[in-house]
Formats: structure tokens, C-alpha cells, sequence
């Protein structure tokens, strides 16, 4: 009865984890009935699919139906979870951001997995080695696995083919490193005087993307975004953290050629531009 008084969550698998933490059936007793929370990241043609996973994971698991919950955005989802915890009706699994992880596993509001992965036969390494080293982190809160890797976002890097080729770049050869990121920004910045008309480089930095942007720029050009062994010491003033964009806003007014954030939200990306996975 490891999950009875404890609310497992984690980026999760819907089939696997919902298996993972129901309760086994009595007999004569029906199946046991578990919730799985899932935000508005997975809505449309995810939604449908999360909808697939739950019903082929209930035609294959006779002692226990799922039941996929949509609960509104990352926000909500928290509110919804620990107001659910507080009634004492947990879910038995929740899809959320990893941003959440940690409060929640201070406040004791979480049960890890290594005694089910020690049942299963099997050892943490070998289960998280099932996911790329870049997710497994996410999952793992003082050396236990929390959660399993699932639904990590992937930014995209969208090329104004148009504009690309009017600033003589070739648009079906896109930049490969920062250094040529940085060249093409430059030249596809355009100025009237002081005022840029046309800048080079969007990155969206609205609420929960400009965090994971800035953590990426940083720690992909050899910085520290925080302390890897302690979550509470940020290094948002040093060297590393303050160039974290070459031709952005630390550099000088002149020789800026990425746009500045704009909170409202993540810019658009017209029909006519080109998605380059990164």
C-alpha cells in the first residue's frame, strides 16, 4: 500500500505510471479506480492520443481503470492537484511542469518510485537509462526517481525563408552552432538610425518560457543557470548568466540583433516560415 496516503506525480507516462501506482483489485471487489491530471500542453491531437493510451491501458489492465482529467493549464493543474491532495482524493499520477517537482517533494506531498522499481526486478539506473541523460534529471530529486520523463518540450527554430534569402542567407542551410546563429542574426537585423525595424532573433520569454530559455542559452555555452547540489543558489548575476546571448540585451545598443522579450506572449510564426527542430 506504498501510494494508499501519498500522491505519486511526475511527468508520466500515462499507461506505465497509472499501472505503476494503482492498487490491485480484491476480489469480487471490481477494478480500482485512479484519475490521471493532464494540462492544456496536452490538448488537441495529444489530447486524442493521451485518450488512446488510457483506453489501451484499460483494456490491458482488468484490475484497474483510468480516467484521463483535464485540468487547465500547468497553474491549474497544481491548484487542482493539491486541492485534490487536501480533500484527500489524490490523483494517482499527474502530467505537470518539473518546475513543481521540488516544492512539492519538500512539502511531503510526493512518494518516490524506488520501491517499485526495486520490485520490478530491475535498478534506478537501468530504468531512467530508458531516457535520454538530458530528461532524466527531471524525474530524480535527491538521488530518487519522482516522476517519469514524458512530454518535454522541444524549442523549434522558425526561418523566414523570405528574409533569410533577402539578406543573402540560404534558408535550407540553417545555423548549426551559436556562432552562426549569432551571423545570421546580425545580418538580418535592419536599422533606420537608432530604431531597429527588423530584428534578427525572436526568443519568447513569456510566463514558463523565459526561465527554461535562458537556462538553455546558458548552460548549452558551458554556464551554471543554479547549483545543480543546491536548488536555492542562482547565479543570475555572474558572467556566465549575463551573456547568455550573444548580440542581445547585454550587449551594446548598436550591435543588438535580438529582439527584446515581450510578455504578453510566444510570438507567431506565419504559414510561410520553416519549423528547424534544434
Amino acid at each position: 500500500m506504498l501510494f494508499s496516503r501519498r500522491l505519486m506525480l511526475g511527468l508520466a507516462v500515462a499507461g506505465s505510471l497509472a499501472g505503476a501506482v494503482a492498487f490491485p483489485a480484491l476480489a469480487g471487489e471490481g477494478p480500482t479506480e485512479i484519475d490521471l491530471f493532464f494540462p492544456v500542453p496536452v490538448d488537441g491531437k495529444l489530447a486524442r492520443d493521451m485518450g488512446t493510451l488510457i483506453k489501451e491501458f484499460n483494456e490491458t489492465h482488468h484490475d484497474v481503470k483510468a480516467t484521463a482529467v483535464y485540468t487547465g493549464s500547468y497553474d491549474d493543474t497544481l491548484i487542482k492537484t493539491r486541492a485534490a491532495i487536501k480533500a484527500g482524493k489524490p490523483p494517482a499520477a499527474v502530467i505537470m511542469s518539473a518546475n513543481f517537482l521540488l516544492d512539492m517533494q519538500i512539502e511531503n506531498q510526493l512518494t518516490n518510485l524506488d520501491g517499485l522499481i526495486a520490485a520490478d526486478g530491475t535498478t534506478k539506473e537501468k530504468f531512467l537509462g530508458q531516457f535520454f541523460p538530458a530528461l532524466q534529471g527531471n524525474a530524480v530529486i535527491n538521488r530518487s526517481v519522482y516522476g517519469v520523463p514524458f512530454h518535454n518540450s522541444t524549442p523549434l527554430l522558425y526561418i523566414n525563408a523570405d528574409k533569410a534569402k533577402e539578406a543573402g542567407l540560404d534558408p535550407d542551410k540553417p545555423p548549426q552552432t551559436w556562432a552562426e546563429l549569432t551571423d545570421w542574426a546580425k545580418k538580418l537585423t535592419k536599422r533606420d538610425g537608432d530604431k531597429v525595424t527588423q530584428w534578427g532573433v525572436a526568443i519568447p520569454c513569456a510566463y514558463d518560457y523565459c526561465g527554461w530559455m535562458m537556462e538553455t542559452l546558458t548552460m548549452s555555452n558551458g554556464g551554471r543557470y543554479y547549483n545543480e547540489e543546491f536548488g536555492g543558489e542562482v547565479y543570475y548575476d555572474t558572467p556566465s548568466m549575463l551573456g547568455r546571448s550573444p548580440g542581445g540585451t547585454t550587449s551594446s545598443p548598436s550591435t543588438r540583433c535580438i529582439r527584446p522579450a515581450r510578455r504578453p506572449g510566444l510570438p507567431s510564426a506565419p504559414p510561410s516560415y520553416r519549423a528547424m527542430p534544434r
